[in-house]
């Protein structure tokens, strides 16, 4: 037996197996970053759609401004518990909003 012989009978082919990351399968939720700036967004689209502009602008600004400074907050890798109680406790009043929900309605 020579040297070629006994190296191809104990090697064989090689199989490279790639799975695919499970997180990659699924749909994940958004991340906070991604909430918080979807937040702001529709505050924003809110300002534009509201029947009484006159009247909601004024509140909607400020909403926006607190949306604005959780983003910021997030991005630049604050305490991301405070965060998201910021951006939950900033969307439990929006979405609670009768007005922001007939702006909502007008997207």
């Amino acid at each position: 037996m020579n040297a070629t012989s006994t190296l191809s009978r104990t090697t064989g082919p090689i199989r490279v197996v790639i799975k695919p990351a499970v997180s990659r399968l699924t749909a994940a939720e958004p991340s906070l970053l991604e909430r918080a700036e979807a937040l702001r967004d529709a505050l924003l689209r809110s300002k534009l759609s509201h029947p009484d502009p006159w009247h909601y602008t004024s509140k909607a600004r400020l909403w926006v401004q607190r949306a604005q400074g959780v983003v910021d907050d997030i991005a630049a890798g604050k305490d991301p518990d405070a965060c998201r109680r910021a951006l939950e406790a900033l969307t439990r009043e929006v979405e609670g909003d009768a007005d922001f929900q007939e702006a909502r309605q007008l997207f």
